[in-house]
């Protein structure tokens, strides 16, 4: 499992979101499936895809089907409410990656936003932490 956690250092409650921006290595995403438990699925097609609004968590893995490498990632989020999946896609790529370096990635994040995405309330002294599990399988 792998965890982060966020403290605060002030003197009043805070809102405050934890996600974790983990890049998941694939074949070609332009042949990758994205599946939610709840049945919501992401395909890419070399544009932009960011669930802006990122869907509430569902209690079950996001499993990424990557067809053309022959394996499928699942991703087990622990502590998060919301998952966001991301690809920049060719035109918005980072500058930081090669030519075709979109290609070879997606990210998949567990992330803890709150209640309308607004965070939830950590009062001085107090914790939270987000956690996911990964485990892969040949297809």
């Amino acid at each position: 499992m792998w965890a982060s956690t966020c403290s605060t250092a002030v003197i009043t409650t805070q809102p405050v979101q934890l996600a974790l921006h983990p890049y998941f290595a694939v074949s070609d995403v332009t042949q990758v499936l994205v599946a939610r438990a709840d049945g919501r699925t992401y395909e890419f097609d070399g544009t932009l895809v960011d669930s802006r609004e990122p869907h509430a968590a569902v209690g079950g893995p996001t499993r990424i089907i990557d067809r053309a490498g022959g394996r499928e990632i699942a991703v087990f989020d622990q502590g998060a409410d919301h998952t966001v999946v991301w690809n920049p896609g060719e035109a918005d790529a980072p500058g930081d990656l090669d030519a075709d370096g979109w290609r070879r990635f997606v990210c998949v994040e567990p992330a803890r936003l709150g209640t309308r995405l607004r965070g939830f309330a950590l009062a001085p002294g107090q914790s939270a932490t987000i956690g996911m599990r990964v485990e892969t399988r040949e297809l």
